[in-house]
């Protein structure tokens, strides 16, 4: 159980941001409005009242340059911990244990993907906040899916369709089918004692859910959703 009290807890906010990228070409330090994207996220993290520290894990040393001026501490990440099949989990062991070899221990971390930049600080505030209150000691950030995947169907080996979750659900009403929500990826809470006791995956039970808008969801891709966020921002600004 977590209490709501920022003296207690010492917070890490850790950000994986691997060279390599099919998309867009070095995307975690694409120009966005002018700056490296990952700096929207460092600066999220620096801004929250609840972190303590912000480190970027990262192979490529541009991104860590440019994540140093920006503000965050940096951990050179092994090639092997950067390839296309590196599952994060093993990014952030590698940085809680080269933490904990510093004699540096925190009790909460949140993974931020440099790829959300809509996401800010008081997202990140709001969610410790939701998460402290809950009395539960993991979350993460989703947004409403606006579609029914429980209405869908796959089909077997012998060419019919199943229903997705049972044969009924498919031909229910709408009304009756409970809400679904999709992770964006944006923020990811979770207690590093449990983490470590759960073979270093994220807890998954009892899970606190932060509801975020889908336009403050935006992960980027591709050059279309630089320029969609670019002109939000923008927006934002004549506000």
């Amino acid at each position: 159980m977590l209490e709501n009290n920022t003296n207690l807890f010492k917070n890490i906010g850790i950000i994986p941001a691997r060279g390599g990228s099919k998309g867009i070409p070095q995307k975690n330090i694409v120009r966005l409005n002018g700056l490296p994207l990952i700096n929207y996220t460092i600066s999220a993290g620096l801004k929250s009242k609840y972190l303590s520290k912000v480190v970027v894990s990262s192979d490529d040393d541009k991104i860590l340059k440019i994540s140093k001026k920006a503000g965050a501490d940096v951990l050179k990440r092994p090639a092997h911990l950067a390839k296309d099949s590196t599952h994060i989990n093993e990014a952030i062991t590698d940085v809680i244990e080269n933490l904990s070899q510093n004699n540096e221990n925190f009790d909460l971390a949140v993974v931020l993907q440099p790829t959300s930049p809509l996401r800010n600080f008081k997202h990140i505030d709001d969610a410790f906040e939701l998460l402290y209150n809950s009395k539960r000691t993991s979350l993460i950030s989703v947004y409403e899916l606006g579609v029914f995947p429980n209405k869908c169907f796959t089909i077997n080996e012998k060419g019919f369709l199943n229903g997705l979750v049972d044969n009924d659900k498919p031909f229910a009403n709408r009304q009756d089918l409970p809400m679904t929500f999709m992770p964006n990826g944006a923020i990811y809470i979770f207690k590093i004692k449990d983490y470590i006791e759960n073979n270093f995956s994220f807890p998954i039970k009892q899970i606190v859910p932060f509801i975020m808008s889908k336009s403050d969801s935006i992960d980027i891709d591709n050059y279309g959703d630089i320029d969609k966020v670019a002109e939000m921002l923008n927006k934002n600004e004549e506000k």
